[in-house]
């Protein structure tokens, strides 16, 4: 009467999240290298150790999840090619060298593919780190995970196919085996000291390992001893930030001499550049604690509703007085 019931993709699942500790795959590449912005070696030594809890997608990457198939539906219609969806495949002659990629395709005659497929659903917000339609100017992250593609199924290419804020555009990375095998080297060596060994990769300034050092509890309220190296720890922040408290009040003098120059107008024109000053796009906001006000909720029905949340860590650092 109502038709099939439709079936939600589901991602990874808890077996395939397993999995992903025994190998580094090609999300864990990039970040591998030191080339990553969102994570460094030390955060994914520790999920493959089993240190801090595999990533749970948020609303928007589950809707990239979801839009996978039809993103794969549409470059197969569009580029008249068969896709194949493989498991996962790890480099002959090694353990810990896998990936699990998109899609394989060939064309529709085709009885083997040649080509990888990697499939991104980008937000509008990041449109301006992919470059034109067709070209391999993609983000390091993707361009490191589709020569990993690349390099374990033994292809000469691999088509990132990406939906930027809703606008299908279609990449292509050619296969490079020299650096291919300096990421095998780098991952293997990784694995060795990090994974099966008992070396702690440096602390770096993404932002996974922020988030891995807050999971730090705080047990005792006591104040360590500085060493020396601690005090020039302190002391380069320190005055880090005086330079940067100095470079952002610069910055601000020069944004409002601009916004003083543009006046009435949208913006500023040059020869290499373009200055605008406009209106935001407004937004409805719902109040939701003066419409709970307005319903005059009793003393009961506020404590059943107020719960107590943890504070978090905060790294505070003055000069002594």
């Amino acid at each position: 009467m109502y038709g099939t019931v439709f079936t939600p993709s589901q991602g990874l699942t808890d077996d395939d999240l397993a999995s992903r500790r025994t190998y580094v795959g090609g999300s864990d590449i990039a970040a591998v290298m030191g080339l990553s912005k969102w994570a460094g070696p030390r955060h994914v030594a520790l999920q493959k150790r089993g240190l801090v809890p595999p990533m749970v997608p948020n609303d928007r990457m589950a809707l990239g999840i979801a839009m996978e198939p039809a993103i794969v539906s549409a470059y197969a219609a569009t580029k008249g090619r068969k896709v194949w969806r493989p498991g996962l495949r790890r480099l002959e002659g090694t353990t810990v060298i896998a990936t699990r990629v998109d899609g394989l395709s060939g064309d529709l005659e085709a009885e083997v593919p040649d080509r990888c497929v990697e499939v991104k659903n980008v937000h509008y917000s990041q449109a301006d780190y992919w470059g034109a339609e067709g070209s391999n100017i993609i983000p390091i992250d993707y361009l490191c995970q589709a020569l990993w593609h690349c390099g374990i199924w033994g292809l000469p290419v691999c088509d990132v196919v990406a939906c930027v804020g809703g606008e299908p555009r279609y990449f292509t990375v050619d296969a490079d085996p020299e650096t291919f095998g300096r990421m095998v080297d780098r991952a293997q060596e990784f694995w060795e000291r990090y994974v099966d060994g008992d070396e702690e990769p440096p602390v770096d300034a993404t932002a996974s390992t922020t988030d891995d050092l807050k999971r730090i509890a705080w047990r005792d309220d006591a104040m360590l001893a500085a060493t020396a190296e601690h005090d020039q720890l302190a002391m380069d922040l320190l005055a880090l930030r005086d330079s940067l408290k100095t470079m952002e009040t610069a910055k601000d003098l020069l944004e409002n001499q601009l916004r003083e120059a543009i006046g009435e107008n949208s913006g500023i024109r040059g020869s290499t550049y373009a200055a605008t000053w406009r209106p935001a796009k407004g937004r409805m906001v719902v109040d939701w604690q003066s419409i709970a006000e307005a319903y005059s909720p009793s003393a009961d029905q506020v404590t059943k509703h107020t719960r107590a949340t943890a504070g978090s860590r905060r790294l505070v650092l003055r000069r002594s007085k």
